[in-house]
C-alpha cells in the first residue's frame, strides 16, 4: 500500500523564528496559528486556533532568517514528524512539528523583495 506524508497549512507567524546550527546545516524553528471560524449548536460564532510547530532547514532557514517574522502570513508545505523523550519524572513524551518543503509568504510586506515562492534549494524549485 503507497503512502504519503504531506501536510499544508496557512497561518500567521507567532513569534520571531529562533535558529542554530547543527553540523551540516542551519535550521530555523517558528510556529504558525492556523485559525477556523465556526458557528456553534447556538449559532454564535466562533473561533478555534492550532499552533503548529515548524522546522526549515539549510536554505530554506536562511530565507525564514530574510523574510519570516512575527505576524507574516504565510503557506506552509512539509512532512509531519513526531519525536518523543522520557522527561525527568520519567513519563513519556511527544512532539510532532512539520519539517518545512515549501515555504511561501502570502502578505505584502516592504522587506519581501523576493518572488515569493521559495522551497528547499530557494528558488521555487523542490
Amino acid at each position: 500500500m503507497a503512502a504519503l506524508n504531506s501536510c499544508c497549512f496557512i497561518g500567521h507567524v507567532g513569534g520571531e523564528p529562533e535558529f542554530h546550527n547543527t553540523a551540516s546545516a542551519r535550521v530555523a524553528n517558528f510556529s504558525i496559528a492556523v485559525s477556523e471560524r465556526f458557528k456553534d449548536r447556538n449559532g454564535q460564532d466562533q473561533e478555534r486556533t492550532e499552533w503548529v510547530r515548524c522546522c526549515a532547514w539549510g536554505n530554506l532557514a536562511e530565507i525564514v532568517d530574510r523574510f519570516v517574522h512575527k505576524g507574516r502570513l504565510v503557506y506552509i508545505g512539509g512532512k509531519m514528524r513526531t519525536t518523543s523523550w522520557t522527561d525527568r519524572n520519567d513519563v513519556k513524551r511527544y512532539s510532532t512539528q512539520i519539517d518545512v518543503v515549501t515555504l511561501q509568504l502570502l502578505d505584502r510586506r516592504d522587506d519581501s523583495r523576493s518572488n515569493n515562492d521559495t522551497s528547499r534549494d530557494g528558488r521555487g524549485e523542490n
